[in-house]
């Protein structure tokens, strides 16, 4: 809060806190004559505090491990219908507190359900969501995923609405991305290099694309743009949406 002395100049009053300063001179140093090579220049190990608290050693992730027997406390849990958390409070209480049981909730939770959920999210005639699959992968990797798009794509017999040498063609996918997921541009020139994209690569014809552009009120950025909220909306709000519920769905059955 600014106030004024005497002098007529404004200081400010600092908020007092508690300081954690301890005079500790561990340091790292690099240096560099190039920009591209560095070398230590000097280095202080020692420290003269701890680096955790006692009482918060047990966050560390190299303290977090469930032993074979909080394992099978938790699947014993599970075949009575108690979830990770449940078996997590009543390890807390066996064990005499948080600290004994040598991991946390998340931890428990991960050991049982160690699997991503991916929904796969449409849109019905009435421009609801609707989930028309859904898949667990035990990594989310980028191999994983593209694994899972193929393995989906040949299941449910969709077929590239472009082909697929344009599907591959980076090219051709940079400039549709910076002509359509855009709000720098107007609606005309949105049009203009549409139309270009189209003729370049010979899919003027294409009668997905061709719908797709009647759409174009409806979901390109820039003929919303002078909307109120615009700025909220985005490609993703539908997934972001789906996803939220099966958090709350799979949050509730944990417990």
């Amino acid at each position: 809060m600014a106030e004024k002395d005497g002098s007529n100049r404004p200081y400010y009053k600092r908020r007092k806190r508690p300081t954690i300063r301890c005079g500790c001179r561990a340091q790292f140093f690099l240096k560099s004559d190039d920009g591209l090579r560095f070398e230590i220049n000097d280095f202080v190990e020692g420290h003269n505090h701890e680096l955790v608290d006692a009482k918060d050693m047990h966050f560390v992730r190299s303290n977090r491990e469930l032993t074979h027997v909080q394992q099978d406390i938790i699947y014993e849990m599970s075949s009575l219908n108690l979830g990770p958390v449940k078996a997590f409070n009543i390890m807390r209480t066996k064990f005499g507190g948080f600290e004994e049981v040598g991991a946390t909730k998340d931890d428990c939770k991960n050991f049982k359900y160690n699997m991503v959920f991916v929904p796969f999210t449409a849109i019905d005639n009435h421009c609801r969501n609707v989930t028309v699959g859904a898949a667990l992968l035990s990594s989310e990797s980028i191999e994983s995923y593209s694994w899972l798009l193929k393995v989906f794509l040949d299941y449910s017999g969709i077929a590239p609405k472009v082909g697929a040498a344009l599907c591959n063609n980076e090219d051709f996918k940079c400039k549709i991305c910076d002509t359509v997921w855009t709000n720098a541009i107007s609606q005309s020139d949105f049009k203009t290099q549409w139309e270009l994209i189209m003729k370049e690569y010979d899919i003027e014809t294409n009668k997905w694309l061709c719908d797709m552009f009647e759409m174009r009120y409806d979901w390109i950025p820039a003929y919303y743009m002078d909307e109120p909220l615009s700025g909220l909306m985005r490609t993703t709000s539908r997934s972001e949406s789906e996803n939220h519920f099966f958090v709350k769905l799979l949050t509730h059955s944990y417990h």
